[in-house]
């Protein structure tokens, strides 16, 4: 019933090879028993993850007893036992395209991509622009009814995400070069000294990305806004690695009030591992400059993030580089204290770094 429901959608998500991984996603072959009744029980499976303790979005969630899954811009709430009376309960549009969902109890982050102006509920305005990330938090308490509590608006492609406990870690990147600075140097034959002079007449908040959290309190709506992050809390590496700035936040989903918390650094983007402790992103990096050179001298750059210090963090710790580049997050691993990750040259050889 529920593979019919699904393949009956009005776009994409409802197909078996839609936009997020269609119906063939796989997942953990652990499941988790919900109780009993007189056929014996019902029980269900979770989104299959690389490492243990570490949750990752999917486009579907259930919990044993309802399904929750994103149609179109809109979220759906399935209830799922028993199966023959299997019945939607309710839907809930949600802003932007909608992309992966994260559950945790009575409550569901929706995450989703915005191109065009953002409209907070409550009827306020946001100083946020161009390519915006929001995470939507819902109270599903009552199914029947879900409640959005929190919005939170973050300037930035959505670029990946995990969820440890309660907190959802949130992976955004922007072009620094984005902002209309272009149309004040482009075409122009200007002189590096004039360059510099127009680059440094912008203000901070040209280069900044921002954010706004949207906060429900009873029937009332408040927002506040801020960059992403302090200037002490980014990065750049000591080479140059382009201008897209690759932003970690942190948010704990189930409480409406708890901080957004984050740090970035300017790199290119690249890989996401995350364990319990740690959040690795393995950038490609060319011998030379952030473009060129050739690929048999190329590597991987590592940076890692540490998770283990509650609302203060993440935080970046460090950078380092190995020969050779990563396929994809299951090159990397980190088991007691210890990073190890499987790269490739151009002769097709493999290495091993611990």
């Amino acid at each position: 019933a529920y593979k019919q429901y699904t393949y009956d959608g009005d776009d994409d998500r409802g197909t078996w090879n839609g936009s997020q991984g269609g119906l063939g996603a796989p997942e953990s072959d652990m499941a988790v028993p919900m109780g009993d009744d007189d056929d014996g029980g019902n029980s269900h499976s979770t989104t299959n993850v690389q490492e243990s303790g570490v949750d990752e979005a999917d486009f579907v969630k259930n919990d044993g007893g309802h399904i929750y899954v994103l149609n179109g811009n809109e979220l759906a709430i399935i209830d799922a036992w028993p199966a023959e009376e299997m019945n939607e309960v309710s839907r809930l549009l949600i802003e932007g395209y909608t992309e992966e969902l994260y559950l945790d109890g009575d409550t569901i982050a929706v995450l989703s991509n915005l191109y065009d102006e953002v409209a907070p509920m409550g009827g306020r305005e946001a100083n946020v622009r161009d390519h915006v990330t929001k995470v939507t938090v819902i109270d599903i308490t009552d199914r029947a009814d879900p409640q959005v509590t929190r919005e939170v608006y973050v300037e930035g492609s959505l670029y990946d995400t995990r969820r440890v406990g309660e907190r959802l870690y949130l992976i955004t990147n922007r072009d620094l070069a984005d902002n209309n600075i272009q149309d004040d140097v482009w075409g122009q034959n200007l002189d590096d000294d004039e360059v510099k002079e127009r680059v440094e007449a912008r203000p901070l908040e040209d280069w900044m990305p921002s954010r706004a959290i949207n906060t429900r309190h009873g029937g009332e709506w408040t927002l506040t806004e801020d960059s992403v992050c302090g200037c002490t809390d980014i990065y750049r590496p000591a080479r140059d690695g382009g201008l897209t700035m690759m932003s970690v936040l942190a948010l704990d989903f189930t409480d409406p009030e708890s901080e957004v918390t984050g740090t970035s650094i300017i790199a290119g983007t690249g890989e996401v591992y995350a364990s319990p402790e740690s959040l690795y992103l393995a950038v490609y990096e060319p011998d030379s400059g952030p473009f060129g050179g050739s690929p048999d001298s190329a590597g991987t750059r590592i940076h890692k993030f540490d998770l283990e210090g509650g609302p203060a963090h993440p935080v970046y710790q460090a950078s380092g580089r190995v020969d050779g580049w990563t396929h994809d997050s299951f090159d990397m691993d980190e088991a007691d204290g210890t990073f190890r990750i499987v790269t490739k040259n151009a002769a097709s050889q493999y290495h091993r770094f611990l």
